[in-house]
């Protein structure tokens, strides 16, 4: 029997997305992902100063703001032709590792947690353990949703798994909250890095703000290791059925990043039907079959036959993958293929492995921002000045990433104003509709998914949020 099970909107997500699926014995045959507004970001970063672009486009999301602030700098480094010195490099590296870590924190604990780990079990606590207690004591008399109401589904119902993951959910709001005053200490300003400008990072650096910056990364640090790695391949252990769910087309994209001491922690390039390509701009186009714009790239929201407003970029006319998976498996990155290995799984796209390689690339990038801290030179420039009266004329691109998948930056300019601004971010690549004859990426991954425990899907939801979903920045 066939029957749509539909969802809106889709919760512990940024941003505000629905799905609708078919389903037939079960089991998921069709998808429709759909981005529900529009905001026009690009439309009206266009006739403004070129500069303005560093500060609006870290607006267009909040939770990934440094991460757009860097890709339109770099972006227009390269329409001035001024690129940072190697401090200014180092720093936004550390602005950016420290905000991937944490996001993927974020990502983990608050929004994918409750749905694996049965959190009322905190109610049948009966030990000594003061924290523990205090949650306890804490969720009997708030009641709080988030706690008490959860989907029908399986979960982890052992007792002293299920507490110390939730002691840890609590936890990791603490460290989030600490790795933004990290970030805030060498960007000036978190949310929205103020510091972050074309040539450089405009920061006094002093010592002091590294032993703090160290400090933080040291308890960044210890949580990774000790409570999120651990987290995520308990979680992996109990459900392991899901190396095998959420499977997309298995075409992968990442560009080349962290490279302030040389060598890049991530290789750029393209899986693509079985082997890694170079990665070529000129094969990127964003197709509209589906999504609320002409030809031209204005919107229509009457558009027949189109349900997002999401965009659908392709590399080659292929959707591909974003996100860390792209990464490690780009990367080749030893450190993952052995965490799969322990597992036992299969490095290929699926929901666990997604998570997996979030938890790999957190530890891989802690050991970069230690190297940054020893390279970092006090007393030698951070910024290279720019000469922002300059009547600037010409393009320039940005490829950078965030903690969901790798995004590009695009900006065109005459007489010192902006005649084109693009953005093609990462739930854009994962989170298109349908378009040159095939399914978007997450689409894609759904097709196949078990849905045993009714009208709430919990299936549905666990494979969408391991891509870390952000509609804010993909409906841009």
């Amino acid at each position: 029997m066939s029957k749509t099970i539909a969802i809106e909107p889709l919760t512990r997500i940024e941003g505000h997305l629905k799905v609708e699926t078919q389903v037939e014995n079960s089991r998921v045959t069709n998808a429709f992902i759909s981005g529900q507004m529009f905001r026009g970001f690009e439309k009206f970063l266009e006739n403004r100063h070129p500069i303005d672009a560093a500060r609006i486009a870290q607006r267009v999301c909040g939770v990934c703001h440094e991460v757009h602030g860097v890709a339109s700098v770099l972006a227009l480094e390269e329409l001035y032709s001024k690129p940072s010195p190697k401090n200014g490099h180092i720093l936004r590296d550390m602005i950016l590792g420290l905000h991937l870590i944490t996001d993927h924190f974020l990502h983990f604990y608050t929004l994918c947690i409750p749905d694996f780990i049965d959190f009322t079990q905190i109610l049948n606590y009966t030990g000594n353990d003061t924290e523990i207690n205090s949650l306890k004591s804490w969720v009997s008399s708030t009641k709080p949703a988030f706690v008490l109401k959860r989907n029908a589904g399986n979960y982890i119902t052992h007792t002293p798994t299920a507490l110390n993951i939730m002691a840890n959910y609590f936890k990791a709001l603490k460290i989030r909250s600490k790795g933004a005053a990290g970030i805030a200490i060498i960007g000036a300003k978190a949310p929205f890095s103020h510091a972050v400008l074309p040539g450089g990072i405009t920061t006094d650096i002093t010592p002091d703000k590294l032993m703090y910056y160290h400090n933080v990364l040291e308890e960044v640090r210890q949580f990774t290791v000790n409570c999120y790695i651990p987290d995520v391949m308990t979680v992996a252990k109990h459900f392991k059925d899901y190396f095998n769910i959420g499977v997309s087309h298995g075409n992968f994209y990442a560009n080349k990043t962290f490279t302030a001491l040389g060598k890049p922690v991530f290789e750029g390039g393209v899986f693509l039907n079985g082997r890694t390509e170079p990665f070529s701009m000129a094969n990127v186009k964003e197709f509209v079959d589906n999504s609320f714009y002409d030809s031209n790239g204005n919107p229509n929201p009457k558009k027949k036959g189109a349900y997002s407003w999401v965009k659908a970029p392709r590399y080659k006319g292929e959707p591909v993958e974003v996100g860390p998976l792209a990464r490690v498996i780009i990367s080749d990155t030893p450190y993952f293929k052995n965490l799969m290995k322990t597992l036992n799984a299969p490095v290929k796209s699926s929901t666990m492995a997604r998570h997996v390689a979030r938890a790999a690339e957190s530890r891989v990038l802690l050991d970069h921002m230690y190297g940054l801290l020893d390279a970092y030179r006090i007393g030698d420039p951070t910024i290279n000045q720019v000469d922002f009266s300059k009547k600037v004329s010409g393009k320039g691109t940005g490829l950078s990433l965030a903690a969901r998948g790798d995004l590009i930056h695009q900006v065109e300019a005459s007489g010192g104003k902006i005649t084109r601004y693009n953005m093609i971010v990462p739930s854009t690549w994962n989170f298109s509709p349908a378009a040159n004859g095939k399914r978007g990426v997450v689409e894609q991954s759904l097709v196949g998914t078990p849905v045993a425990y009714g009208e709430d899907a919990i299936e549905v939801g666990r494979v969408i949020r391991s891509y870390d979903p952000c509609t804010a920045c993909s409906v841009h």
